[in-house]
């Protein structure tokens, strides 16, 4: 436990307080004392490597339910290249009053597939902007720097 690893205790109190959210209940759950589990349950909270171990595993949740930037960039690509369809229900008259509903696959339509290039390239824009601000701000710290360094060569010479 001393180089950053979960007891097995510690690990079913992780766990069990990712379902519930209740640090009391996750060390009763975990096998604490139940005289004691009031106690133990906001203890564990407050070590640092059991604070860790939930917050990885929330953010590898949250990871699982979020779609990353490549996933985006693909769909939307997919879509301007119209390699997507859909399943829309049409609906046709037999005659005599008469209709019937079919299922049938539909391709994105022109409108569909501009605004999925115009998306593409507003993010683009947006992390190349992102990316200039970052270089600028980095530019920026070394200039300061050297303004610096320049400034204390005067006064001392």
């Amino acid at each position: 436990m001393r180089d950053g690893k979960l007891t097995v205790k510690q690990q079913r109190f992780v766990d069990e307080y990712l379902i519930s959210g209740n640090a009391s209940d996750a060390a009763r759950r975990a096998g604490y004392s139940k005289r004691t589990a009031n106690r133990v349950g906001p203890e564990n909270l407050s070590k640092p490597v059991i604070r860790a171990a939930i917050e990885k595993a929330l953010d590898e949740q949250r990871a699982k339910k979020q779609a990353s930037f490549d996933e985006i960039m693909e769909f939307f690509t997919s879509v301007m290249r119209d390699e997507v369809s859909e399943e829309v229900v049409v609906v046709e008259g037999d005659g005599d009053g008469c209709s019937s509903a079919r299922i049938m696959n539909k391709k994105a339509s022109a409108h569909d597939r501009i605004d999925a290039a115009k998306f593409i390239g507003n993010l683009y824009m947006a992390v190349h902007k992102q990316k200039l601000e970052s270089e600028a701000a980095g530019m920026e710290t070394n200039l300061n720097i050297t303004i610096r360094d320049k400034k204390d060569d005067d006064d001392g010479g």
